[in-house]
């Protein structure tokens, strides 16, 4: 049996709660995506390193974002795994206290895959635009990163993704569909498709923080699979409705317990052929996302 985590780390702002709670997970699992992860070529030091935003100084918080974020999850999971990291945005971070810049940090996600695991390929794929693309209304270029593998006689692929944030100008929903975000879910599938069919594989995970209310077009596209009817997927956060998940974000999320707001935002999809053995939400103190654990075969 394979063990899977995904989830939205925030940045890092949970700090050493975050690095303990991957250190825990870690000893387990065989695959981690985890998306808003910071990488910076310029923080040389062994330890954590940290800086303000505008937004975070605006509520009271300092020193909260992890620049170094990818170098420290790489140390904390520890040699067990290999490691990918996929840039979706570079830019010069300038600290909101300090006024110091820091140049050429990364944003994107990262992928953690055991040693234990035969490696068939592994890669990323812009779904959205490319590398540091704005693409209107706030939003910018996305990443996918996969790997296809064997354990014992069986293939899987593993993919996960941060959805595209973007405000609807009527309603001034971040969760609602839209354009861009119908084009999201048909170039994910389409990009699932493409890799399982290279491979042969069958047998699928896909998941990530999708910035997606339950009951959008969008999340229905992805449970239907493409529009030639291929890559139909089981969608867990609605199937587990009825062992009570109500949503997958945690109190730390600025728009907690505002009425009519969507408390769903993460999604993790399997394909018919993956024997799901568990499924939870695990980490509320970790980031402002909720963390998904699904055990498989």
């Amino acid at each position: 049996m394979l063990t899977a985590l995904i989830g939205n780390t925030w940045g890092g702002r949970m700090q050493d709660t975050l690095l303990e709670f991957i250190k825990d997970q870690s000893q387990d699992a065989h695959l981690m995506g985890l998306q808003e992860v910071n990488r910076s070529g310029a923080i040389t030091q062994f330890d954590p390193f940290y800086v303000t935003n505008k937004s975070d100084l605006k509520n009271g918080w300092h020193d909260q974002i992890m620049l170094n974020q990818f170098e420290m999850l790489k140390r904390t999971a520890g040699l067990k795994f290999r490691s990918m990291y996929a840039v979706e945005n570079t830019q010069t971070y300038a600290c909101a206290t300090s006024g110091k810049e820091f140049r050429n940090t990364d944003y994107g996600n990262a992928l953690f895959f055991s040693r234990s695991l035969q490696i068939i390929d592994q890669g990323e794929v812009f779904v959205l635009g490319s590398h540091n693309q704005q693409l209107g209304n706030a939003s910018s270029s996305r990443i996918m990163q996969y790997v296809v593998f064997r354990y014992g006689s069986e293939l899987y692929l593993f993919a996960h993704y941060h959805g595209v944030w973007y405000q609807d100008p009527e309603t001034m929903s971040t969760k609602s569909d839209g354009s861009i975000r119908i084009t999201q879910s048909a170039n994910i599938s389409s990009a699932l498709e493409r890799i399982a069919e290279k491979h042969g594989v069958s047998k699928i995970v896909f998941g990530g923080d999708l910035n997606l209310d339950l009951d959008t077009h969008a999340i229905s596209m992805l449970e239907q699979g493409t529009v030639a009817g291929n890559m139909p997927m089981r969608n867990l956060i609605r199937e587990y409705r009825e062992y009570g998940i109500t949503g997958t974000r945690t109190e730390l999320y600025r728009d907690y317990g505002k009425a009519g707001m969507s408390l769903y935002a993460d999604y993790m999809f399997v394909s018919g052929d993956v024997n799901v053995h568990g499924f939870e939400l695990i980490g509320a103190e970790v980031s402002d996302h909720m963390q998904m654990k699904l055990l498989f075969s």
